[in-house]
């Protein structure tokens, strides 16, 4: 099991919204977590399980970009802060363009340790505001390996040292 910081957390959570992978959006809330919007309100990993689904059920494809990462206060396995993103939503049209919803969003997290390992205890999503665009998506590539995860040529990694 990855043990990931508190700053990478919401990295990974967009991640796993964006692959629609539910197994590791749970792997990064607590067993009785919450998840918190304007239009649900989720309790229990199982439960905030299903957003991926969700998302890819509603949508041709999202991209969540993750901006602003503050940790307020951390009291011994306790932590909270805030995250902003700003979170692409693409549905098709038939004109052949996309129509692409763009939320800016603030989440208030709270964060707890067990066992070393952070996780979000509760996830609270507000919707600063929302913009309506139309994209023109160019053609897809393919980035991914059989099992959904990013492919880096090894030749690149040791290029910048960082090969594993």
């Amino acid at each position: 099991m990855t043990i990931y910081s508190l700053e990478e957390l919401a990295l990974v959570y967009a991640h796993a919204l964006d692959s629609n992978k539910p197994e590791l959006l749970g792997g990064i809330f607590t067993l009785d977590a919450e998840f918190a919007s304007p239009k649900r309100h989720l309790v229990g990993r199982d439960a905030i399980m299903s957003l991926p689904g969700l998302l890819a059920s509603r949508y041709h494809c999202t991209m969540h970009f993750v901006g602003n990462r503050l940790i307020h206060h951390v009291l011994d396995d306790r932590a909270w802060g805030e995250t902003y993103c700003l979170a692409h939503h693409l549905k098709g049209r038939s004109d052949g363009l996309w129509d692409n919803e763009v939320m800016a969003i603030r989440y208030r997290d709270e964060y707890l340790r067990t066992g070393g390992e952070w996780q979000f205890s509760s996830r609270n999503l507000q919707v600063d505001w929302l913009e309506k665009r139309v994209a023109r998506a160019l053609e897809a590539r393919d980035t991914t390996t059989s099992d959904g995860d990013l492919e880096v040529p090894p030749s690149q990694l040791a290029e910048e040292g960082n090969a594993r």
